[in-house]
């Protein structure tokens, strides 16, 4: 497999998550369809399964030869997961059903990429908030395009 253009795929993550970001932002306010996967806490909506239609189809026009994971093809259709090598979307569409479920504006889309099983990209957009994070192997953690990290506490003191 060529080497994996990460600056390119990380580019394509950022404009499909805000792409998949104004298909959430428009159902929230909206009724939903909701069904349970496993329990009656595990809920899926047309829209989780439209968003996770809309983001494999869109990069598998770009990135035909990698493959794919996503929350709901799995869980609903029962694919196997098997993480290899090759590089691997990671797609959960709409991360945080359940408050999606009751207009909780605490969700995402969250887009992952992996090579040869390690993470390499990230991107997790709340379109509520308009949240934007991103990260790159070896290039440090972004919000809105500002820089973050860790907080540096080694430790808790209890009072």
């Amino acid at each position: 497999m060529p080497e994996v253009d990460l600056e390119h795929c990380l580019s394509t993550a950022l404009k499909l998550a805000r792409q998949a970001g104004k298909m959430i932002k428009d159902a929230f306010k909206k009724k939903k369809n909701v069904t349970c996967k496993s329990s009656p806490r595990d809920l899926v909506t047309e829209t989780d399964t439209a968003v996770e239609e809309f983001l494999f189809s869109e990069l598998r026009k770009v990135y035909a030869d990698h493959r794919y994971i996503g929350e709901e093809s799995v869980s609903l259709d029962g694919e196997k997961v098997e993480l290899t090598d090759d590089p691997t979307w990671i797609i959960d569409p709409v991360d945080g059903t359940m408050n999606f479920v009751h207009s909780f504006p605490f969700i995402c889309v969250s887009i992952g990429l992996t090579v040869n099983k390690e993470p390499v990209v990230g991107v997790i957009y709340n379109p509520v908030l308009d949240h934007m994070y991103h990260a790159r192997k070896g290039c440090g953690a972004f919000l809105n395009n500002q820089k973050i990290s860790a907080s540096g506490e080694t430790g808790m003191h209890v009072l």
